[in-house]
């Protein structure tokens, strides 16, 4: 049925169920950390399609917020954006805003997605900092938010080109 399917209709819902597991009595952790081990390793097995000659693309660069630990969500992009051949650059969790500014600098991507599961102060910072980045980018750069830590966040979120609600619409938006 395709990583995008797998994720939000058996994934989230398993990790979720397991969240609140642990919620309620604060045991079964270790089952949670199994569940996204093997979530994890399952997503980076998702294969490419075949090599179609073509232009080069520029990739799209998935990053955490500076104190995000909860990166799964990225790794069911980067594993769903990988399956529809779209070239991409995981930053991974708790990504430093100026390695996420330098990486902006350094490959000129199309578009760059800051997730964010949990807020924190400098969620803000961050997409301030990246925003002027893309913006001084030689090339369009879009950026987008993703993820419920950015609830709240009030008007920086103009600052983005878009918040990416579920992983479908992460798939749509960035493979236009």
């Amino acid at each position: 049925y395709g990583t995008v399917a797998a994720w939000e209709d058996l994934a989230m819902p398993l990790l979720y169920g397991m969240g609140r597991r642990w919620e309620d009595t604060r045991r079964y952790v270790e089952v949670e950390h199994l569940l996204s081990w093997s979530v994890s390793s399952v997503l980076r097995r998702v294969p490419p399609p075949p090599a179609r000659p073509g232009p080069r693309v520029r990739p799209v660069v998935l990053a955490c917020v500076p104190h995000e630990m909860h990166s799964l969500p990225v790794e069911a992009l980067a594993a769903s954006l990988r399956e529809a051949g779209l070239a991409h650059r995981v930053l991974g969790p708790c990504t430093p805003t100026d390695a996420t500014v330098r990486t902006v600098g350094r490959i000129g991507p199309r578009a760059v997605v800051l997730w964010c599961h949990t807020s924190g102060e400098q969620d803000t910072e961050t997409l301030v900092a990246t925003a002027r980045a893309t913006v001084s980018a030689p090339e369009r750069t879009a950026l987008y938010t993703a993820g419920p830590g950015w609830r709240g966040t009030g008007d920086a979120l103009r600052l983005a080109d878009g918040h990416l609600g579920s992983l479908a619409e992460s798939v749509r938006t960035l493979s236009g």
